[in-house]
């Protein structure tokens, strides 16, 4: 049996047991397909832990070779239909900049900023819009990556694979501990002296009484 103290969404104070939902899960799509127009792959993910903790971590991987690497326009959309783009018209004239290039939020550079210069991948890349976007948000169900060029006349690009993967960390609050309020050594003799004192006075006033 599981053991969970919820609170605000975070799992709070302890976790007892097998963790019985998945932290992480990782998707790959290796099909080959020729990017012509527009390309949509669906990836369906169950059993994470909701909603994505202010923790979680989201990548995206594509191995997306293409003569006039601007052409792409990526997005990536949840579960709950929140979209954001991973790279719009980025790559300038420059060939197959996107062939392995590694999306991630904790990249030093931006695709949006990226001054490119030659041929050839580069990676890693922040994406257009961050994926901290997702956090707080139900990430069971299909995501959709898509992909479009938006110029089709003269070249094609090739979607040879993408890995879409998602670490949905667990966050957790410490529990408090309460102090113990310690009675001071002082406090404890005074008390005691009182109560001799008290005791001598009452046996004082017993004897005046007694001898009249």
């Amino acid at each position: 049996m599981n053991v969970f103290f919820k609170k605000n969404n975070e799992i709070d104070d302890y976790l007892i047991g097998p963790i019985p939902h998945q932290t992480s899960i990782s998707y790959t799509y290796s099909g080959g397909a020729t990017l012509s127009s527009t390309f949509t792959i669906t990836a369906t993910v169950a059993g994470l832990i909701n909603p994505l903790s202010n923790y979680a971590d989201i990548t995206l991987q594509i191995w997306v070779p293409h003569s006039y690497s601007s052409d792409i326009v990526l997005t990536l959309t949840s579960p709950s239909s929140t979209k954001i783009y991973i790279t719009n018209g980025r790559g300038s004239s420059y060939s197959n900049v996107f062939d392995g290039t590694l999306f991630t939020d904790s990249a030093a550079n931006s695709v949006a900023t990226y001054n490119f210069k030659a041929n050839g991948v580069v990676s890693p890349l922040q994406p257009e819009s961050p994926f901290s976007t997702f956090r707080g948000k139900n990430p069971n169900g299909v995501w959709t990556i898509y992909f479009q060029d938006t110029f089709t006349y003269e070249d094609n690009g090739k979607i040879n694979k993408v890995v879409l993967t998602i670490q949905g960390f667990l966050s957790f609050k410490k529990k408090k501990k309460k102090k113990k309020k310690k009675k001071k050594k002082n406090q404890m003799v005074n008390r005691w002296v009182f109560d001799w004192k008290s005791l001598w006075i009452r046996s004082l006033c017993c004897n005046w009484v007694n001898n009249l």
